[in-house]
């Protein structure tokens, strides 16, 4: 891959060899934390990270329309995208719920309301805490509806300086 992949990023690790070396499994997962040259990937099955360094992983082009793409993964890379996202990490997933902890640069009051609005009637719960200097923690959890249509990202505007 040409392209060093984001956190948030859909993923699949493109060399058989090295999955197989790393016992990975060929799903998709999503891009939690980088490195200069590495990325920490969660995958699903595993329900663990592995760092896989940057020209291993393909990145998965339309998430919108991917139909091997659990719902809840798209929610998240939904929220990776929306909020200026620095690292994130995966709490739950599953029928019973799922739940992110999202780590971004500061937002305006109004990003709050669009993940709020474009998860309407998923969203079960939301915390916003300062995380240190200029960075903000989110606590999102949410449960899937099979009838609403998959989010789109709307990324924050960049700060006025």
């Amino acid at each position: 891959m040409s392209q060093i992949p984001e956190v948030g990023d859909l993923v699949v690790c493109n060399d058989p060899e090295w999955r197989g070396t790393m016992r990975l499994p060929s799903e998709p997962g999503i891009v939690l934390d980088l490195r200069k040259d590495q990325g920490k990937v969660f995958y699903p099955s595993l329900f663990g990270e592995a760092w896989i360094p940057h020209h291993h992983l393909g990145r998965i082009r339309d998430p919108l329309h991917e139909k091997a793409l659990p719902e809840w993964m798209q929610r998240v890379w939904f929220l990776a995208k929306t909020l200026p996202t620095i690292f994130l990490q995966v709490e739950r997933f599953g029928p019973s719920g799922n739940a992110v902890r999202i780590y971004h640069h500061e937002i305006e009051a109004s990003m709050v309301d669009v993940v709020r609005e474009s998860l309407a009637g998923e969203i079960r719960y939301y915390a916003l805490a300062p995380a240190g200097l200029h960075k903000l923690e989110s606590n999102i959890a949410f449960e899937i509806v099979d009838s609403r249509p998959r989010p789109i990202p709307r990324p924050a505007p960049e700060p006025a300086e």
